[in-house]
């Protein structure tokens, strides 16, 4: 579990959150995160990328309160969820609490399994459905791997992957 309790008084504070996740077996992720908007012109972006395989479960609550007094305030949840296997349970709770006319909140959550034309245009290039769910997690951690903020932090992701079997090519790392 991961979470985060932010509170932007100063007016121009902005809080950018930026998670990747992996569940697979049957390991629970659960994050938890909340952003107190009370400065003016404040912008809060809530970003979360995952993939759920095998019996995995994740719940994920971003909540974004606009106090009143944040005039020319922004706050963004957005995630995406790549369903890997009929198994898993995804729960993605997204709250925007507004007590300010002049200010944006937005949400949106893009959630779904791989599509079966997908599958079957794999499986006619000799890919297995394993091999495809496979693909999709390296995609995962090369993704993570690119937008990694610092060399340290990439060469996590890298290790990461390596504890999972997955090799992550030099160039992207």
């Amino acid at each position: 579990y991961t979470g985060l309790d932010a509170d932007l008084r100063g007016d121009d504070a902005r809080l950018d959150i930026d998670t990747r996740y992996l569940g697979h077996a049957s390991q629970q992720r659960d994050f938890n995160y909340v952003a107190h908007q009370r400065g003016r012109r404040t912008v809060c972006n809530l970003d979360a990328n995952g993939v759920l395989a095998g019996e995995s479960e994740k719940t994920l609550r971003g909540t974004i309160e606009l106090v009143h007094g944040c005039k020319g305030s922004v706050g963004s949840e957005q995630e995406t969820v790549l369903l890997a296997d009929e198994r898993v349970a995804n729960r993605t709770v997204p709250v925007i609490l507004c007590d300010e006319d002049d200010v944006a909140g937005n949400h949106g959550a893009t959630i779904g399994h791989v599509r079966p034309e997908q599958l079957f245009y794999l499986a006619s290039r000799g890919i297995s459905p394993e091999d495809a769910e496979r693909l999709f997690i390296t995609a995962s951690f090369e993704e993570a791997a690119i937008n990694a903020p610092d060399q340290r932090t990439r060469a996590s992701v890298t290790r990461l992957a390596a504890a999972r079997g997955i090799e992550i090519e030099e160039a992207v790392a």
